[in-house]
């Protein structure tokens, strides 16, 4: 624990006072109260750049970037256990407050804990219909099913956040409601969310076009609907590293063939094998674009991604096959949707 009075500020304070509390102090954050000390908000420099990117003036009041709604601990909780937890929600910083919630202490994960930030864009396209799970997608779009007790596109959210990673980008259309009222602006994830709004379907890169000229570093896209063990840091190394104009996430496919498969030569039956498995190496719905590409995605056009790799090729442009080699799961069917259920605590552990 640590001495809480060093990072403490009253809620009438600018957010240069509270950015000069954060550099001065030794936990890189700002608890803010009130006149009794009542814990009202934390706020961190990641909240701060962003409140700017958004257009708040340094001398504006804290509250307007400040997280409102902090996950606190009681004195009288099992520290493992809230450690645990910060993990787990990819949270740093745990005040620790009274029955009368009063700030009486922090828990700061200790450095090892500690994740880097990236700065590049994340697009997460949920706008489908997601017919072939109907009727589970009547009222809600497919990212919004509940996979392991929380919504796939949360999961999704969580993992790369717990990574370093808080801009993003959400492509939605249908149902789009149902993703903006939970996720607003992305605040309560430690995150920045904007919503990339489709009149109509635009394909599966054509929400890329609203981003045009808008961002300098590549940009990390994924599908909605995937569930998987993404390595963001060794997927934007090997892209960065390599001579590519976009990096596509691969993924090697297993699958049994439900019969038995003969070879046959000149009428001839040669060799049998029962129901034998194969792999293939697909598409796993996992993307790194550079900047200049997005500039050739047409606005108000129907894009694939399939459109933006065959041209990349045709132009003898690289392209990047990055593997994932852990957990892969598209939740594309009930099947798929049923599976990823029954294994979502094994790999991501209880929501």
């Amino acid at each position: 624990m640590n001495d809480r009075a060093d990072d403490q500020v009253h809620e009438t304070a600018s957010l240069i006072q509270v950015l000069r509390k954060i550099e001065s102090g030794s936990n890189k954050i700002a608890l803010v109260v009130d006149d009794d000390r009542r814990l009202v908000g934390t706020v961190t420099d990641g909240d701060i750049r962003r409140g700017i990117i958004r257009g708040i003036a340094m001398d504006g009041p804290v509250r307007a970037v400040m997280n409102e709604t902090p996950l606190t601990a009681s004195p009288h909780d099992d520290r493992r256990q809230v450690e645990r937890v910060m993990r787990r929600k990819a949270i740093r910083h745990m005040p620790v407050v009274d029955d009368h919630g009063r700030v009486i202490d922090i828990i700061v994960l200790g450095k090892h804990h500690m994740v880097s930030n990236f700065d590049n864009p994340v697009v997460i396209m949920a706008g489908g219909f997601g017919t072939r799970l109907e009727p589970l997608t009547r009222f809600k779009p497919k990212p919004m099913l509940t996979v392991g007790g929380k919504p796939i596109l949360q999961t999704i959210v969580e993992s790369l956040v717990a990574q370093g990673f808080w801009r993003f980008y959400l492509s939605v259309h249908y149902k789009s409601r149902v993703v903006e009222d939970y996720f607003g602006n992305g605040s309560i994830w430690n995150a920045t969310i904007h919503y990339l709004r489709e009149p109509e379907p635009a394909g599966t890169a054509g929400a890329l076009a609203l981003l045009a000229g808008e961002v300098d570093l590549p940009v990390l896209m994924i599908n909605g609907d995937v569930l998987c063990r993404l390595d963001g840091r060794r997927f934007l190394n090997f892209h960065n590293n390599g001579d590519f104009s976009m990096t596509v996430g691969v993924h090697d496919y297993k699958f049994e063939v439900p019969f038995g498969q003969v070879t046959v030569e000149k009428g001839r039956l040669t060799a049998l094998s029962e129901k034998p498995e194969h792999t293939v190496t697909i598409n796993a719905g996992v993307y790194l674009f550079e900047p200049d590409l997005l500039n050739s995605v047409p606005k108000g056009r129907v894009v694939h991604v399939t459109d933006l790799i065959e041209r990349q090729l045709s132009q003898n442009r690289g392209v990047g096959a990055f593997r994932l080699d852990g957990y892969w799961r598209d939740v594309g069917d009930h099947a798929e949707f049923e599976r990823a259920n029954r294994e979502y605590a094994e790999v991501f552990g209880e929501p």
